[in-house]
């Protein structure tokens, strides 16, 4: 309402409807892969801000990471740390707090881990020695990762995460196959072996 007075103190008064314009849409599509070791992804907006410039575009990715938000955000890029499935938001926020959001399902599918070493020693028959191995994940920390060692002597198997080596004392002489296990717990396992030859240790005799 708009209220006028003149000099003589007469007042007058008018009312004038103010139309904020259309109020925001949200939308948007995204390219990229769903592959965990290689996914990264684009965003870009396909809603409308409404009838205002500088609307505030946020983007919540659904992983728990800083949403980004910003005026006039409307392309962003994301790489996801772990394979899961993740709902992305867009928020469109017009200056007169008129809001709109759209939500979309992203799939991040697991890669096994992959075994980059396998170092066995020279084993001889009564004399411990350690096998050693390295693997790489490329969900890094968020999947600890599962070894079994398997040394084919009919021993029980030993297993634990993050568990790289092992020892272990053969007791005959003879050729065995020696088999390591990564399991990275979201269905990604491989294995690697190696042919261990035991050397025979002759006898003393005292």
């Amino acid at each position: 309402m708009v209220t006028v007075t003149d000099d003589n103190g007469c007042v007058a008064t008018a009312s004038v409807t103010i139309n904020p314009g259309p109020a925001p849409n949200a939308g948007f599509t995204f390219t990229g892969s769903g592959c965990l070791s290689t996914n990264s992804f684009d965003f870009t907006n396909t809603g409308s801000p409404g009838g205002m410039n500088g609307a505030t575009f946020s983007w919540d990715f659904g992983d728990g990471s800083e949403i980004a938000s910003g005026v006039d955000l409307t392309s962003v890029e994301h790489t996801y740390a772990d394979d899961d499935s993740y709902l992305v938001e867009i928020t469109v926020t017009d200056p007169d707090d008129l809001s709109a959001a759209a939500v979309q399902r992203i799939d991040i599918a697991n890669v096994a881990p992959t075994i980059d070493s396998l170092d066995v020693p020279s084993f001889s028959e009564g004399a411990p020695a350690t096998a050693t191995a390295a693997a790489s994940d490329p969900a890094g920390d968020a999947e600890p990762l599962t070894w079994t060692w398997n040394v084919g002597d009919g021993t029980p198997a030993e297993s634990g995460v993050d568990l790289v080596s092992v020892e272990h004392t053969y007791a005959a002489s003879g050729t065995y196959t020696l088999r390591v296990t990564v399991d990275d717990g979201d269905g990604g396992v491989v294995e690697d072996t190696r042919e261990v030859v035991v050397a025979n240790v002759s006898a003393v005799i005292e």
